[in-house]
């Protein structure tokens, strides 16, 4: 009986990744850029009013949080935690974050890049050129400076 419940819950984890596969491949290196509010649900915008597309999960966790383990305990747990990033992780995708622009208040709003599987070298160019057109390593929130 528990071994049928561990294959079910396998199977159903496998369909996910093949679903995710399937929906980011429709996508360019580029990806294309999250529209505030528009990250999954599951209580995962702790802190930030819905729909503000302020994403506040709290400091990172310490290394060893997410052990090895049975595969589908370690995706809920990764999804509970952080859910609109480790799709990209999941589906050997390499994903890089970078701010967009400022808002009134001088915080950053942010954008997720997804790449092609295992071209880290072209998402990482694609990176490098945004910096280097847009700096952003010196900005910081008005809020800083009080």
């Amino acid at each position: 009986m528990v071994a049928g419940r561990q294959l079910r819950r396998r199977g159903r984890a496998a369909s996910r990744a093949a679903t995710a596969h399937r929906r980011l491949d429709r996508f360019g290196a580029g990806g294309r850029p999250a529209a505030p509010g528009s990250g999954p649900g599951r209580g995962t915008h702790r802190g930030a009013a819905a729909g503000s597309g302020a994403v506040t999960n709290g400091p990172p966790v310490p290394i060893g949080h997410f052990h090895a383990g049975e595969v589908p305990a370690v995706a809920d747990t990764m999804l509970a935690w952080s859910a609109p990033t480790p799709w990209a992780n999941f589906t050997g995708r390499p994903a890089v974050s970078l701010p967009s622009h400022l808002d009134g208040d001088g915080l950053p709003h942010g954008v997720q890049l997804v790449g092609r599987r295992h071209d880290d070298a072209a998402l990482l160019a694609l990176a490098a050129q945004l910096e280097r057109s847009a700096p952003w390593s010196e900005v910081h929130p008005s809020c800083w400076d009080q």
